[in-house]
């Protein structure tokens, strides 16, 4: 994880992305939706630096989504 992160790799993260994989497969949240997140996760970094220093103990992971849900007839107005 930490390599992808260094990377910039966001596609790679997206895609081992426990939300959005539950999402797809209607595991939680039906019907709800993300976007893809093209930012370094945010979970568990070190307080009062500027960086993102991870901590050892704790695996990143992303904690800043939005989710959205629509009515049905309403999906194409939504513009995220």
């Amino acid at each position: 994880t930490i390599t992808l992160i260094e990377e910039n790799n966001f596609n790679a993260l997206n895609d081992a992305d426990e939300l959005q994989f539950a999402l797809r497969k209607e595991e939680c949240m039906w019907g709800f939706q993300t976007l893809p997140c093209h930012f370094p996760p945010t979970f568990k970094v070190e307080r009062g630096t500027s960086e993102f220093i991870y901590q050892e103990k704790r695996i990143p992971s992303y904690t800043d989504r939005v989710l959205w849900h629509s009515i049905d007839g309403f999906q194409k107005n939504i513009n995220p």
